[in-house]
């Protein structure tokens, strides 16, 4: 026992001496994509006309809507029309919406829309954010809009926020809000296999460069989002975005000036390191969701940032 833990004490103290630790952010830092900074939303001096909110909604509707729940795989921003119910309830939110969709509107057809992406980058972060939002009681149909505040599934979709926030901006958690909800012992295994993962990116989160983490506690989380990781497009795509974060800080040359690999074929940390930054882009500008794409640029300009002066 005293020679194992010698060793686990060796290499992580190898391990503290060698790794470069990323700067802790805000999610706010992360939404420049293509250096450009998301405008100000200007003040209305009048309210959002009807037909910018039909126009916005057939936007929700076609790009953001599934998206927003294939991201943090559930099913809250979609049911009741939670989400969209949630941004014309919010003043702030619903002018930002509009903004955005004055803003797509006018855009040209053959124009740069580079500069769109950083605006709507700080938009999708927000429409994740609707969980956050306090429960509307009626929709304009009388019906319930929002989980009551006690619902797993509310529990559940904030949780999976708070952790994908930490993770995107090296943040570390205090404690796992995934292993406080209470799930009963007999889920579907899919569902199972679910809950198992993001439990796991919870741990990645609480304990990625931590001082005070159990010594191997993140190369663990890392195994066991790895072995649920089930051919699903967003699972790879976070699970990647860990594997960027946590070899990325050991490494010397991260992001932009890595060494050239001896072996592309061989499986160290290097490669790991490579494979995961390329699916990364090949999501941000090919992910089947638009919501996805966006948080991959969001991750990748938070390399840069993160180590920026």
């Amino acid at each position: 026992m005293s020679s194992v833990g010698s060793v686990d004490s060796c290499t992580r103290e190898r391990e503290l001496l060698t790794r470069e630790v990323a700067k802790r952010l805000n999610i706010s830092d992360i939404f420049g994509i293509c250096n450009h900074s998301p405008p100000e939303v200007p003040p209305r001096t009048a309210p959002v006309p009807a037909a910018l909110d039909d126009e916005f909604t057939q936007i929700f509707v076609n790009d953001y809507c599934q998206g927003l729940d294939v991201m943090l795989q559930t099913t809250w921003f979609s049911s009741h029309t939670n989400a969209l119910n949630s941004v014309f309830a919010d003043q702030s939110l619903h002018e930002e919406a509009a903004y955005f969709t004055e803003m797509i509107k006018y855009k040209a057809p053959n124009s740069d829309m580079t500069g769109v992406f950083s605006q709507e980058a700080r938009l999708i972060w927000h429409l994740l954010g609707t969980c956050k939002h306090a429960p509307a009681n009626k929709g304009t149909n009388g019906a319930t809009t929002a989980f009551p505040e006690g619902d797993i599934a509310l529990q559940e979709v904030r949780a999976r926020l708070d952790i994908l926030e930490a993770l995107l901006t090296n943040q570390n958690l205090e404690s796992n809000p995934m292993r406080q909800l209470p799930y009963a012992a007999d889920v579907p295994e899919i569902k199972r296999a679910e809950i198992d993962f993001w439990q796991a990116l919870g741990d990645f989160a609480q304990y990625s460069d931590s001082d005070a983490a159990p010594a191997g506690a993140a190369d663990h989380a890392l195994a066991a989002m790895r072995s649920v990781l089930h051919m699903q497009e967003v699972r790879d795509a976070i699970y990647s975005i860990a594997i960027a974060r946590h070899y990325g800080s050991r490494i010397g040359g991260f992001p932009n000036a890595l060494p050239t690999p001896l072996n592309p074929h061989a499986d160290n940390d290097l490669n790991k390191l490579l494979v995961a930054m390329s699916f990364i882009s090949h999501e941000s500008r090919a992910a089947t969701q638009q919501v996805l794409a966006r948080i991959c640029d969001m991750a990748m300009l938070s390399w840069t940032v993160s180590r920026s002066s």
